[in-house]
């Protein structure tokens, strides 16, 4: 199906100096039209077939003398007899057949096909998309160029459709003259200023008429343009006579543009660059060149994190980079990076000294604007902090672009700050939320919730020296291999800051012969490199002598570093011989010594030394001990029924968690047995509260906030801590938590309040029974 067009190219219009680009034209044709007549519940129709001789529809050619159709394309068809909308299909190498009433003498047609047109073609809806897509500089993807056609079907059954854009382009020629290296283009935004507000949008339009006349719905958001295929920056402005190939087009709607702001995302980063007071006008079917050198523009690097240090601020000015926190000291909340959920921002904990540094998930925000109506823009997630326009919401949201809702004025109250959203005049003022299941930063009136603090960034940390400290070998045997286990690195910094960190590189000793050795530890941080040095002494090993404490008997290295062999004593009364240890034990102790270590049969001696033996009587016990809510910590437990008597056993009945077949007998708040088929959870901690796993089983979880959400997940969804006063499952189900209960102490069940029979947690505990002695009394 052939569709062409007939339409001039219209105004060339240079801002930054643009080149003017010869103006082409849209070729038009008629169609043939064969002409049966076929009785369709007793109306007269007439087959109207469109031949199918056509090219490809995504390529837009040098000249702009084509838009073509390709597979799976769609127009809308209506006719003057009463209304109806065919939707006709494109399939290559076909014709396209529809049916009209025979009394019709016009056609109207529109591309893309849109639904909704069901009204006829007065009021034909087309639509200019915010985010499109091209393939290869220079090729417009047709649906986001709309178009509109009306057709006359004459005597001798031919008919002239001639397709008129309802839209324009621009053509944006992109180079750099201080290109370094190579650089790929891969999407430009395009922001109109606030006076461009129709330029985007579904557009209503009228195509009966002699002229086209359409409305503009009033949009305004920025439109992006994605390359699939990235294009290749240059470093010359182009030329009079370049053609079109090279270009990235940008459909808008007919008006008069000015203060359009670019931004064009590289590989490198992002150009912006704002036409400012030059103006043009684009008209139907307008393709207006734009050359853009990015030397001019100003460059913004991809966003990458690097820790800051932030201290109290009393005064904020444009160009600081902030954080926001509920406290000045001890572990504070820092309002972390928008998620784009629950309409405020959450937070992050962090601890303070004289300063906070940052982590990754902090909102590190730079203030910009102007004093009295700053914004605050985070340049991980590329956007602003915005105030909802929903004037009765405690909302806080993010923004792409600058509003009225993404301006701020900052004062102190004390240490405090008082930040103001000043587009609105109620819910506007950013507080800290700290009700347990809120803890967020969100927009409040005056009074309401907690107070905010902001902390600015402090002086650069740069890294000055680095020292060395801790416990760590010094002395070592020839052949012996090198170790710094213990050692502690603290990097110390310009600001009076220091940190313990890892070393990025310590120097390797030659370990095959006496001598002193100096090691040499470096930090580099920032590509600033700082080292610190200390001695270690390599001796040959000598033969050294062992000497029994009990009967004194001598075991000497037959060569060094030979070791010897410890004899084993046997048991004396209740006493087994448990090893040998460097101190004597005199007296009956709980505590075990430490023990010598032996390898592969054998103890390797440093010096002449004195062994004793050890022996040990007794054993731990195992209890399980009844542990409050409150109070629980990492390790094994058993969950047991409110009155004590049943125990879980990991058998899940329609949500609802079993008890044993056996009950539990606890003596005052601990039991030594528990039933054969109890369910042992291990509990290990995560933040704000700890996972409870079975290996048989997998994680316990709660699905739901009702009755019957007890299950067993193969991995960790949430975790379950103690919050207000009962054990609550964290993640929220429709705005309720799931609260684990012990139900008529027969069964074990999740419910969306915090009422009812609280369950018990057992702990596994070793209680030590065990003596120790060198020289035991029979």
């Amino acid at each position: 199906m052939v569709l062409n067009n007939s339409c001039a190219m219209k105004k060339i219009i240079s801002i930054f100096a643009f080149a003017a680009v010869a103006a082409a034209t849209l070729v038009s044709c008629s169609k043939e039209i064969d002409n049966p007549e076929v009785i369709n519940n007793g109306v007269k129709m007439k087959t109207i077939t469109v031949k199918t001789a056509i090219e490809t529809k995504t390529t837009l050619d040098a000249a702009h003398e084509n838009i073509v159709w390709s597979a799976g394309d769609k127009i809308s068809i209506f006719n003057d007899a009463n209304n109806t909308n065919l939707e006709a299909d494109y399939a290559e190498g076909a014709d396209i057949t529809i049916e009209v009433p025979e009394a019709t003498t016009e056609i109207y047609a529109h591309y893309p096909y849109y639904s909704g047109n069901s009204d006829g073609p007065e009021s034909v809806s087309v639509y200019i998309s915010n985010n499109q897509t091209q393939t290869n500089p220079g090729q417009l993807n047709g649906y986001f160029f709309p178009m509109v056609a009306k057709g006359t079907v004459s005597a001798d059954n031919k008919a002239l459709i001639s397709l008129y854009p309802v839209a324009g382009a621009l053509a944006l020629n992109l180079y750099h003259t201080d290109l370094s290296g190579e650089e790929s283009v891969k999407s430009v935004k395009i922001t109109p200023a606030s006076a461009n507000t129709n330029f985007t949008g579904r557009q209503t339009t009228d195509i009966t008429g002699d002229n086209i006349v359409y409305s503009q719905a009033s949009i305004s958001d920025p439109v992006t343009v994605t390359l699939t295929n990235a294009l290749a920056l240059g470093n010359t402005k182009p030329t009079d006579k370049q053609t079109f190939a090279g270009q990235i087009y940008v459909c808008l709607a007919k008006q008069s543009y000015s203060g359009v702001t670019f931004e064009i995302e590289t590989d490198k980063g992002t150009y912006t660059i704002t036409s400012n007071n030059t103006a043009f006008d684009l008209e139907n079917n307008d393709f207006v060149p734009v050359n853009i050198n990015l030397a001019k523009a100003q460059f913004e690097a991809p966003y990458s994190f690097v820790a800051q240090d932030f201290e109290l601020a009393s005064s904020i000015a444009v160009g600081d980079k902030i954080i926001i926190t509920n406290g000045t000291s001890g572990n504070v909340a820092v309002m972390k990076h928008y998620e784009g959920s629950n309409n405020n921002y959450k937070k992050v904990d962090a601890a303070v000294s004289s300063t906070i540094t940052s982590t990754e998930d902090m909102a590190v925000l730079t203030v910009s604007g102007e004093a009295g109506n700053l914004t605050l823009y985070d340049p991980a997630t590329k956007l602003y902090v915005n105030a909802t326009n929903t004037t009765s919401k405690n909302y806080l949201r993010s923004s792409d672009a600058v509003d009225d809702y993404a301006k701020w004025n900052i004062t102190f109250s004390g240490s405090a700050a008082v930040i103001t959203n000043t587009g609105k005049e109620s819910h506007n003022i950013i507080r800290y939320n700290s009700a347990v299941d809120q803890l967020i930063f969100s927009a409040y009136d005056s009074g309401k919730q907690q107070p905010v603090y902001v902390f600015k960034q402090a002086a650069p940390r740069v890294l000055d020296h680095i020292t060395l400290s801790g416990t760590y070998p010094t002395e070592f045997f020839v052949g012996d291999a090198f170790d710094y286990t213990g050692l502690v690195v603290t990097a110390h910094y310009t600001n009076g800051m220091s940190a313990t960190v890892n070393p990025t590189s310590v120097s390797t000793p030659d370990m095959s012969a006496e001598d002193v050795v100096t090691v040499t530890v470096s930090y580099t941080e920032n590509e600033i490199t700082k080292t610190a040095t200390y001695d270690i002494i390599i001796t040959e090993r000598g033969a050294y002598t062992v000497i029994l404490g009990d009967d004194a008997t001598e075991l000497t290295e037959s060569a060094a570093g030979a070791g010897v062999v410890l004899p084993t004593r046997s048991a004396i009364g209740d006493y087994a011989f448990y090893g040998w240890s460097e101190t004597e034990v005199t007296t009956e102790s709980s505590t075990a010594p430490t023990l010598v270590t032996v390898t592969d049969g054998k103890y390797y001696p440093t010096e002449d030394i004195i062994l004793y033996p050890v022996y040990k009587k007794g054993s731990g016990t195992t209890t399980w001990v009844k542990t409050a809510l409150s109070d629980i910590t990492a390790g094994e437990y058993i969950l047991v029924t409110n009155d004590g008597t049943k125990v879980f056993n990991g058998t899940m009945t329609k949500g609802h968690g079993q008890v044993s077949s056996s009950a539990i007998s606890f003596v005052g708040e601990s039991a030594t047995t528990i039933p054969s088929d109890a369910c042992i959870m291990t509990l290990a901690s995560v933040t704000d509260g700890f996972t409870m796993y079975n290996a048989n089983k997998g994680y316990l979880y709660a699905s739901k906030a009702a009755s019957g959400g007890l299950a067993w997940h193969e991995s960790e969804d949430s975790h379950w801590s103690y919050t207000s006063g009962n054990w609550r499952y964290s993640k929220e189900y429709s705005g309720n938590y799931a609260y684990l209960r012990s139900y008529d102490n027969s069964s074990f069940r999740t419910y969306s309040t915090n009422n009812g029979a609280f369950p018990i947690l057992a702990k596994k505990t070793t209680v030590n029974t065990e003596t120790y002695i060198s020289v035991p009394t029979e």
